[in-house]
């Protein structure tokens, strides 16, 4: 039997093609360098102009709220009484005022606020039925999100009501 033998092709004729596809093929740009894990950034400048006078004053008034009730208990009256005739002082005019009302950590989360509201709106309701009319006076509500004791969520201590002097009223 003889042996079949393709024909020999010249080496140039089969790389040509390749050499024209190769020519032809685009090359892609070289790559964007990688961004830094972590940049570096400058250091804070302190601020230039000093602080604001005025610091925010909180009260606590210790007005004790039974587990799920809204309602100011007798005991809390004398507390209050003090309080109205502390803001209807002729040094505390033209200051505004917020209530602020909490709770402890029992129970579900969008009742503690409502209820912590219903609380400071109640100390609110009787400041202005006695008197205390001319600051603004904003009452809401916090639930079980600034705990007075964080140790201890589930403490009666919790549930309070504080009045925070925001400042003197801006004149417009």
């Amino acid at each position: 039997m003889t042996e079949r033998r393709m024909p020999a092709l010249p080496v140039a004729r089969l790389l040509g093609p390749l050499v024209l596809l190769a020519a032809c093929q685009r090359v892609p740009p070289p790559a964007p360098p990688l961004p830094q894990a972590f940049p570096i950034v400058a250091a804070p400048q302190p601020p230039a102009a000093p602080a604001p006078a005025y610091t925010e004053r909180r009260i606590l008034v210790s007005i004790r709220f039974g587990f799920g009730d809204f309602s100011i208990r007798p005991e809390s009256i004398p507390v209050l009484n003090a309080l109205v005739e502390a803001l209807n002082d002729a040094r505390l005019r033209g200051v505004a005022y917020e209530i602020n009302g909490h709770t402890d950590l029992r129970g579900n989360f969008a009742y503690n606020i409502s209820l912590s509201y219903l609380r400071a709106k109640a100390v609110s309701d009787y400041l202005r039925s006695h008197g205390v009319m001319s600051p603004p006076i904003r009452a809401q509500g916090f639930g079980p999100l600034q705990l007075l004791y964080p140790q201890r969520p589930f403490s009666p201590e919790n549930r309070r009501v504080e009045i925070v002097a925001l400042g003197p009223l801006m004149t417009r």
